[in-house]
């Protein structure tokens, strides 16, 4: 199966922009983003995984389809910061993630899953390699 290109998945994206402002979707959108932070906050040992999970969600959500600061002004941004916060705070926990648990999708650019493997431990530029 092959994925949407050009005008498709330009239309695509703009389909979901203008959904994801409708609504009760911006209240759900963030509780989404709260409930990945209490996750991390609540539990890292064992929701580790689900919160990089949703981590990661809201990452490529915010990258490719619609800015959270649009969406959510002024609270979406600290929010991910706020999440990210965590994380540093709970790394010295780790591993909390084993490496054969992180998926093959996951960019360099989510630090969030190699933080929380290996000890703490990030290696953007053997990630990248493979």
């Amino acid at each position: 199966m092959e994925g949407l290109a050009g005008e498709q998945y330009e239309e695509f994206r703009q389909q979901v922009n203008s959904l994801v402002v409708k609504g009760q979707n911006p209240t759900l959108l963030r509780r989404y983003i709260l409930e990945c932070s209490n996750r991390f906050e609540e539990a890292p040992s064992s929701g580790a995984w689900q919160a990089c999970w949703k981590r990661s969600a809201i990452q490529f959500f915010n990258d490719e389809y619609i800015s959270l600061e649009s969406v959510l002004p002024g609270l979406a941004e600290g929010d991910l910061a706020d999440i990210d916060d965590v994380i540093e705070d709970i790394k010295d926990l780790s591993p909390l993630l084993d490496s054969a648990d992180i998926p093959g999708w996951a960019p360099a650019s989510h630090t969030w899953w190699w933080c929380l493997s290996e000890g703490g431990a990030y290696i953007p530029d053997i990630i990248a390699e493979d």
